[in-house]
């Protein structure tokens, strides 16, 4: 557990912001998901989404714990193989794939899962140019959820039954995989209802035989405590346990599952709580309706502060006994929307006071940009709690 005195040792030494990564949290959060599917009656295998978070020292980490890698871009797929994950555990994802992109993943033998049809004729195209006599894919399928997941892939209830029939036509090509996706659904019925339609989907297609799968990809929908949504009171997500009975439960429901794996893109869940953010306050402001601390800390730190809550904690050890006020906490750019949290309840704030803004691992490393302040730089924390520089600071070079 890293305490405040080893927290003040690494502001005092890299100086705030800095980003601390807790190797322990990070393994436990792993473990949780091997723990919680040890009984699945398939084999299960968990891919690392690099648009969660691509720090390499992380990435490689999670994939020495065992984690496949999961890619959306030729970016990410460099990444992956330059990561020295094996080909047919890297699943490629995405929209949009360049031909150049798609011709390595091929060659490579990835695992693809195409997003629409123009991608389809693509990979039919690009095969048939590499003289590859059968190459084998994935499919991306979407349930109806009136969200802007809804975008992506093959709508189930109109285009994914046609496109079946359309794979076969395809001499070069042979339908193994199935992917859904969808994030922070923290309603367990409706989790239960996304999985049903996926499945369903599979059985119908299984029992036309019209694919024939090896793998089934339930992408992730685990949501987590925090950050939560801003527009939502009362949030509170289920365990991974929760997610992996109901997975379990309807998988036995189907005989022809018992030789599909399953795989599972927990992203998120994984990297979010092991990240803090330390910061520094810099001024502090009494107004008349309102405590107001700035930090030297910004939103282009963590650009998730528009749609969710982050906790926010002194690090210092409070000896006081007076009761928590309520602080606005702002950052320190040039901008009046750079707030990063408020209603704070925090103990008699003084300049120099170290905070902890807790779970930005999960996507707020990997989108924060070089914006009147450089990108932070990352520390590393083991389980020795040694502590290491694996980021230095970034600033825009241009």
């Amino acid at each position: 557990m890293m305490t405040s005195s080893l927290l003040h040792a690494i502001a005092d030494q890299y100086g705030t912001p800095v980003y601390v990564l807790d190797e322990v949290e990070l393994v436990r959060a792993v473990a949780e998901f091997r723990q919680a599917f040890s009984d699945f009656p398939s084999s299960v295998h968990l891919a690392y989404p690099y648009k969660a978070n691509s720090l390499e020292s992380l990435c490689r980490h999670l994939h020495a714990l065992g984690m496949w890698a999961e890619v959306s871009s030729g970016m990410e797929l460099d990444l992956a193989v330059r990561f020295g994950v094996e080909p047919q555990h890297i699943i490629y994802n995405g929209i949009f794939k360049q031909d150049g992109e798609l011709r390595r993943a091929l060659q490579l033998a990835c695992k693809v899962n195409v997003d629409n049809l123009e991608e389809l004729e693509r990979i039919s195209e690009i095969a048939s140019s590499l003289e590859l006599d059968t190459v084998r894919i994935g499919i991306r399928v979407s349930p109806a959820s009136g969200t802007n997941w809804d975008k992506f892939g093959f709508a189930l209830e109109d285009e994914a039954r046609a496109i079946l029939t359309r794979i076969a036509q395809f001499e070069n090509l042979r339908l193994v995989g199935i992917h859904a996706h969808r994030s922070n659904i923290v309603d367990l019925e409706e989790y239960r209802k996304h999985i049903s339609a996926i499945l369903d989907f599979a059985s119908t297609a299984t029992h036309e035989k019209l694919c024939d799968l090896e793998y089934i990809d339930i992408g992730s929908g685990f949501a987590v405590d925090h950050p939560a949504p801003i527009n939502v009171d009362t949030w509170n997500a289920p365990s991974v346990s929760d997610y992996s009975q109901i997975v379990a439960e309807l998988w036995r429901r189907e005989s022809f599952l018992e030789t599909v794996d399953l795989i599972l893109e927990p992203g998120r869940r994984i990297v979010a709580p092991s990240v803090i953010l330390l910061t520094c306050v810099v001024s502090i402001k009494r107004r008349m309706h309102e405590n107001i601390a700035i930090v030297d800390a910004g939103q282009n730190l963590m650009p998730g502060i528009d749609w969710y809550r982050y906790p926010i904690v002194q690090v210092d050890d409070v000896d006081c006994v007076d009761p928590a006020k309520e602080y606005s906490v702002h950052g320190c750019l040039c901008d009046s929307m750079d707030i990063l949290g408020r209603n704070i309840p925090l103990i008699d704030l003084d300049v120099g006071d170290i905070l902890a803004i807790e779970c930005v691992g999960g996507y707020d490393m990997s989108r924060s940009f070089t914006w009147q302040l450089p990108r932070a730089p990352v520390v590393w924390v083991n389980g020795q709690l040694s502590v290491s520089l694996v980021r230095p600071l970034l600033a825009d070079k241009s």
